[in-house]
């Protein structure tokens, strides 16, 4: 009897030692590993090493591609049978969607009584960014007043009806009087560029909240291109602020992109899901809005 408990604890000691002596272990956990587009994900880096080796974390900053660091917690030790186990939280957001896994991190460590600092690779964590985002839906009215009435008079209606309408054929008559060639000959390379870049998204048959982002893109790149602003770079914010002092665009149009931009980072960035007929509304806004700016630059 005696005997079976002394191999038993031999065989305890001999596997705490083994334990001890593996190797430097390290891994990224990730919840959840299906995020929406915008969602923080808690990410955590896991090491595990001998109790008495010296392990040196790395450092994240705020832009680790393709993820935007939130957050960096402290990392929190616990050390059992040998073995010192790190965990580090990190807090990341994803903002486009696709499949994507974390950059190629590496933890240095020295082992006990040696002065050579090794390295090991974590073990990346995997996440697919869905396409369409869930929660609520967006109807699309684009070009319209933020601040809609709750009652519109039917005689407001009749008279807005007749307004439009004299001004469809004065358009009209202004169209003929325009030279033979087709109007799109005229536009810049940028205006023409973008247009044909819309018409291929358009007929792509994507899920509406794709279809938005790439419309947002081919805006921002006309942008880029017609005013010379970093638009795919800068915020909504910055970039209207640096288009406030282009004298080419109107007050209207100003207003107008305002809207459009904001509209598209609700299902860019807010978990907001339009639906297809906003969708094709969005398509025609955008296409309307920059060849009314080519118009307007022809214009004596």
């Amino acid at each position: 009897m005696i005997a079976r408990w002394l191999g038993v604890v031999v065989v305890c000691v001999w596997a705490a030692v083994v334990r001890a002596q593996m190797p430097v272990t390290a891994r990224f956990e990730a919840s959840p590993g299906s995020p929406l587009i915008g969602e923080p994900v808690t990410l955590i880096l896991v090491v595990e090493a001998p109790s008495d080796a010296v392990v040196t974390l790395p450092q994240f900053a705020a832009g680790w591609p393709p993820f935007e660091v939130r957050a960096v917690g402290e990392a929190e030790q616990a050390t059992g049978d040998g073995r010192t186990v790190y965990r580090q939280p990190l807090t990341v957001v994803l903002w486009q969607p696709g499949d994507y896994r974390t950059p190629e991190t590496v933890v240095e460590y020295r082992p006990p009584g040696s002065g050579e600092s090794l390295r090991v690779i974590v073990e990346p964590a995997f996440f697919t960014v869905p396409s369409v985002i869930e929660p609520d839906d967006l109807v699309l009215r684009p070009l319209k007043p933020l601040e809609i009435p709750l009652y519109i008079s039917p005689w407001v209606i009749v008279a807005g009806g007749g307004l439009a309408a004299a001004g469809g054929l004065s358009a009209a008559r202004q169209l003929r009087k325009r030279a033979r060639k087709p109007v799109r000959e005229h536009l810049p390379d940028a205006t023409a560029r973008t247009l044909a870049e819309l018409r291929r998204v358009r007929g792509l048959a994507l899920p509406a909240a794709e279809a938005y982002v790439l419309v947002g893109n081919c805006l921002r790149r006309y942008l880029e291109e017609r005013f010379e602003a970093a638009a795919p770079e800068q915020t909504t914010d910055e970039l209207l602020a640096v288009l406030q002092r282009r004298p080419e665009l109107s007050a209207r149009q100003h207003r107008e992109l305002r809207r459009m931009l904001e509209q598209i980072d609700l299902v860019k960035f807010a978990r907001v899901r339009p639906t297809q007929e906003s969708t094709q509304r969005l398509f025609q806004v955008v296409s309307r809005w920059v060849v009314g700016v080519s118009s307007q630059e022809e214009q004596p």
